[in-house]
């Protein structure tokens, strides 16, 4: 986990050969030990290193691939169902679909803590255009 911590800060960094290479790594690790959450982090962590990059398709596919990697009960309260989600509602921002956003967006703020609700104030901006009135 802490090696998913340190990629996800070379995604911030701009470091993304690093960051994949470091999540690449953790995924191949996770899938030989059988851990299912941490491939599906890792997978999620690989979508934010393509929004990094403008890969906006490959982030999508990216966050639903994590999203599908373990049953809802043990993913959807995690960071990893956090991010993914944020992630997803970006793409649909992208592709002018704002129900669809709004829907992910409205599951990043569950259950209220201060991670989500730090998160959730830095997403308004998405929030605001998505609900805004189309001309």
């Amino acid at each position: 986990m802490v090696e998913l911590n340190r990629s996800l800060a070379l995604v911030t960094a701009g470091r993304l050969g690093d960051a994949r290479a470091l999540a690449e790594s953790v995924l191949d690790r996770a899938r030989r030990q059988q851990h299912g959450y941490l491939a599906a982090r890792s997978i999620a962590v690989l979508g934010s290193a393509a929004s990094k990059e403008g890969d906006y398709r490959r982030m999508t596919t990216l966050a639903e691939r994590a999203d599908s990697e373990l049953p809802e009960s043990e993913w959807r309260f995690t960071a990893g169902s956090r991010l993914t989600s944020v992630l997803r509602a970006y793409g649909a921002w992208l592709r002018a679909e704002p129900a669809a956003c709004l829907t992910l967006l409205d599951s990043v703020a569950r259950p209220a803590d201060s991670w989500a609700d730090r998160i959730a104030d830095n997403l308004q901006p998405m929030r605001g255009t998505a609900v805004a009135p189309r001309r």
